[in-house]
């Protein structure tokens, strides 16, 4: 079995877990609800570009690279 290290959080509605460019170290499990990923337009306003649903891991890309 394999054993990886956990850290249960729950995050408001309307929060940023994670803020636009900023680098993570982990990846985060959607257990409950709905987690959307945006970008920036050059206006400055938000633009969803995925929507996240319960068992998907987000930012897994970010903790593999370098």
């Amino acid at each position: 079995m394999l054993s990886l290290p956990a850290k249960p959080v729950q995050v408001s509605a309307h929060v940023d877990f994670v803020r636009l460019g900023e680098t993570t170290l982990q990846a985060c499990l959607v257990s409950e609800g709905l987690v959307g990923r945006f970008g920036q337009t050059a206006e400055g306003k938000r633009q969803f570009v995925s929507v996240h649903v319960p068992g998907e891991l987000v930012d897994l890309p970010s903790v593999m690279m370098p």
